[in-house]
């Protein structure tokens, strides 16, 4: 069974600190400006040991539709941040308490994604040893002898080659402060190479924006059993869906272009030696199924796939955290 231990990370890694007014919005009254911070999440892909990218700024567009000023950019002075790091309820803070005009925005991530053998700036990475690895084009990927990995390259395939734009709108309010979390659902956006290419596709779009004060969880114990009986050669994930209703009603299906209901996933963790668990961060209030699959899943294409347990009607309360045991502990 492929399982990794959980990680608990400090939100202020890879913190960018920006306190400063932005460039160009003129005074900093209160009554004009509001501040915003900015943090990424993820949920992660199977078997990649990193997805490491480097962020080079951010902008604030103007939706359309109104009056708000735009574009706003903001430098991020290539930050990297590595995506696996960050899954749950962990995020990296991007930008924090940064003074921006009043507004409705839509948000734009730029990212530098050089790949040559000599320079890497954003990348996929596997164990050395795998057969992806080693069966890799030579000259095509890079070996990295100190982390025991190799590097394939992320390209964006649209027109925009270099930044991802997340569903969603900031609101910035007269002396308000503001926090969104951008999730990188990469099992979803992560596609494999196809015929002779090596590179690794990034979705640029299908992000998730989360307002951060008004979101909560949901975590829960898998059971250890189930576990070993049926995931012995895959890894074990526990996908969110956005349905409501009886439990007999509840059909969660797999990750594929016209799954509209299809929210994140996040992998099922060691908790302790003898222990599972799950935890789905920065969820909005609402009404939402939990099911738990153990099987490779195309994002690309509509599957037939087997999930072995399955929860409807799971309520988010903000700021809350909903517990969820799967398969639900019997009464």
């Amino acid at each position: 069974m492929k399982l990794k231990r959980a990680k608990y990370l400090i939100y202020a890694v890879a913190a960018f600190m920006m306190t400063m007014p932005l460039a160009g919005c003129g005074s900093s009254s209160s009554s004009s400006t509001g501040t915003i911070s900015l943090s990424i999440t993820d949920a992660p892909v199977d078997d990649a040991m990193e997805v490491y990218l480097t962020f080079t700024s951010f902008t604030l567009l103007g939706v359309e539709g109104t009056a708000d000023a735009g574009p706003y950019e903001i430098p991020l002075q290539y930050q990297g941040v590595n995506l696996m790091d960050y899954q749950g309820n962990d995020h990296a803070a991007l930008v924090t308490g940064l003074e921006v005009p009043v507004g409705n925005y839509k948000v734009r991530l730029d990212a530098d994604l050089t790949f040559t053998p000599d320079s890497q700036m954003s990348w996929i990475s596997f164990d050395a040893a795998s057969q992806r690895c080693t069966e890799a084009p030579v000259g095509e990927v890079v070996f990295d002898e100190a982390s025991g990995t190799c590097r394939f390259p992320l390209v964006i395939p649209s027109e925009e080659e270099s930044w991802f734009k997340p569903k969603g709108d900031v609101t910035i309010t007269a002396g308000g402060s503001s926090a969104f979390t951008i999730e990188f659902d990469l099992r979803k956006n992560v596609v494999d190479p196809s015929n002779e290419d090596v590179a690794f596709k990034l979705k640029p779009t299908g992000l998730r924006l989360v307002n951060d004060t008004v979101v909560g969880s949901i975590e829960g114990a898998v059971d250890t059993a189930l576990l070993e009986t049926e995931c012995a050669e895959a890894t074990p994930v526990v996908y969110l869906y956005g349905r409501a209703g009886a439990v007999d009603e509840f059909i969660p299906d797999d990750i594929h272009p016209d799954n509209l209901s299809y929210i994140t996933s996040v992998p099922v963790l060691m908790d302790s030696p003898t222990t599972y668990g799950y935890k789905v961060g920065f969820v909005l209030p609402g009404e939402y199924g939990v099911a738990l699959l153990c099987a490779e899943d195309d994002p690309e294409t509509d599957e037939d796939l087997t999930f072995l347990a399955a929860v409807d009607g799971v309520t988010v309360i903000a700021n809350k955290v909903t517990y969820q045991d799967l398969p639900p502990a019997s009464n």
